[in-house]
């Protein structure tokens, strides 16, 4: 009997014990979960650019471009750190700084931001956020990006000239992203040139090029049909208009351009446009090519 009655009160306690573990247990399992589980955050373009304009709720914000440089070049958001993806890993020692700061990472389309946003998560970063849809996403909503190089379009339509300027990064220009070239593997052919006839507004070049045990030789004849130079103290402009005619064998090719170039104190453009022809009597299909490149850094 004594032994029965001391037995209750430990039974009673074990009982008790089991209720408080299992009341307990979820909640261990769920501080257990959220710490291994630690990762980062899928944000919207939207969310993106309100982090970065309320610069007083986010003052140590860092933007991350993991694209490639040439692809940076062409546009990218506006006092971004790049660091490519390919070279993320053996460079995330640079970003050490920045280990307790909000990161927001992009990349073109959000692939390559989702493996750089797993690789900092992975190395105890805390405050990681990754942009969906990346920084086509970002251009798409006209959201401002810092670039140098523009797409130019000019058309007609009834009667009406309907003229556009967007950013290189919307058309349809392929930059170098994945398949880049190894310089040590290109080979580089031989050229010479030899200038045939020259004048004040005319030059005739031979050009010569040996590759793969072969000579190529053509013409480029250039004919400069209009030059204008304004040089002051605060400014430099200068524009050509040449007529460019290349001869190789029996194929000629023939097209104009348009150099204008203005170097001011505030910023430097350049315009650069080729007329080409659309058939041996028609000049009708033209690109250009325009780099804006302001003293603040702070255009679009």
């Amino acid at each position: 009997m004594n032994s029965k009655n001391k037995l209750k009160p430990i039974r009673h306690k074990t009982i008790a014990l089991a209720i408080i573990l299992a009341l307990l247990l979820p909640i261990l399992s769920l501080t257990m979960v959220t710490a291994e589980d630690q990762t980062y955050q899928n944000i919207s373009v939207d969310i993106a650019n309100y982090m970065i304009e309320n610069k007083e709720k986010y003052p140590n914000l860092v933007i991350l471009d993991v694209r490639t440089q040439c692809e940076y070049e062409k546009g990218h958001l506006y006092d971004a750190i790049l660091i490519p993806h390919d070279e993320f890993e053996i460079r995330i020692s640079e970003l050490e700084e920045f280990k307790n700061y909000e990161i927001i990472v992009y990349c073109k389309s959000g692939g390559r931001s989702q493996q750089a946003c797993e690789i900092l998560v992975g190395n105890s970063f805390i405050k990681v956020y990754n942009m969906l849809g990346g920084i086509i996403a970002w251009v798409d909503v006209n959201y401002p990006i810092y670039t140098t190089y523009h797409h130019i379009s000019v058309d007609k339509l009834k009667e009406k000239i309907l003229f556009q300027i967007e950013p290189l990064i919307k058309s349809a220009y392929i930059c170098c992203t994945e398949h880049q070239l190894n310089p040590n593997d290109i080979e580089i052919p031989s050229i010479t040139f030899t200038v045939l006839e020259e004048e004040e507004n005319y030059i005739e070049v031979l050009f010569t090029v040996e590759i793969d045990d072969s000579i190529i030789e053509g013409t480029i004849a250039k004919t400069l049909l209009f030059n204008y130079k304004e040089i002051t103290n605060k400014k430099n402009r200068t524009l050509d208009f040449i007529f460019t005619e290349i001869t190789i064998e029996e194929l000629s090719i023939a097209f104009y351009t348009l150099n204008y170039l203005a170097h001011y104190v505030d910023y430097n453009l350049t315009l650069y446009t080729v007329l080409t022809p659309f058939n041996s009597e028609t000049y009708n299909i033209s690109s250009t090519m325009m780099s804006y490149d302001p003293a603040d850094k702070s255009g679009v």
